[in-house]
């Protein structure tokens, strides 16, 4: 069969529009894009996000995208390098493992990821940070900087920040304080937003309400 069939390749969302054909899902790097995906919550609290009943798969998925698990939804965000240059077509990937756990975590690549969370007074979140620049919006502010280590201790408009690290780039980020939800870059309000160049994420919690 030839590959000249219009198809949405591995940057699903660019092609809006274009004749999707489902026998080319066995393509490497093609899928269906959906516009949501709704994960089946592992926390009884409905508090966590931890897509662990969504299996790993090769799909990449680019905006516009929402993902939601119990109380918390995600939507894919634009994302801005270290030379302060903007990407728009980031994607994400649910992925098997976060390199140190047997489970299934989300896989940022040059993206964003702007939560709503209901009322929290702390959000928690375990990272594998493999390489390149973090962005983090808290508040309305919104930090740009090589890796997470260089995030601890600012008060980001009456949020704290508390980054543990482990090994091998991964680690814990803790943010605790006053959240008050915001327009991000005008594309829809948030509690706070998080990501990377290349970027795993798992766990990501309300600690309390």
């Amino acid at each position: 069969m030839s590959k000249n069939i219009f198809y949405r390749t591995r940057n699903c969302g660019k092609y809006p529009g274009l004749v999707i054909v489902m026998l080319l899902l066995a393509l490497s790097g093609s899928c269906v894009q959906p516009s949501s995906i709704n994960v089946t919550p592992t926390s009884p609290l409905n508090n966590c996000m931890t897509v662990d009943n969504h299996p790993p798969e090769q799909i990449t998925y680019s905006a516009p995208l929402t993902i939601t698990e119990g109380e918390i939804t995600a939507s894919l965000k634009n994302f801005e390098r270290g030379d302060k240059t903007w990407v728009i077509d980031g994607s994400v990937q649910f992925v098997d493992s976060m390199k140190t756990q047997n489970t299934t975590s989300l896989f940022l690549n040059n993206a964003n990821l702007g939560f709503e969370f209901v009322s929290p007074e702390c959000i928690t979140l375990d990272f594998c940070d493999a390489g390149g620049n973090i962005n983090l919006a808290v508040n309305d502010v919104f930090v740009n900087e090589d890796d997470f280590t260089a995030m601890t201790g600012p008060h980001l408009n009456g949020v704290d920040i508390l980054v543990e690290m482990s090994e091998g780039g991964c680690g814990m980020l803790m943010l605790r304080g006053d959240f008050q939800d915001f327009d991000f870059l005008e594309t829809g309000t948030i509690s706070f937003a998080v990501g990377g160049s290349e970027l795993y994420l798992d766990n990501i919690c309300v600690c309390g309400n």
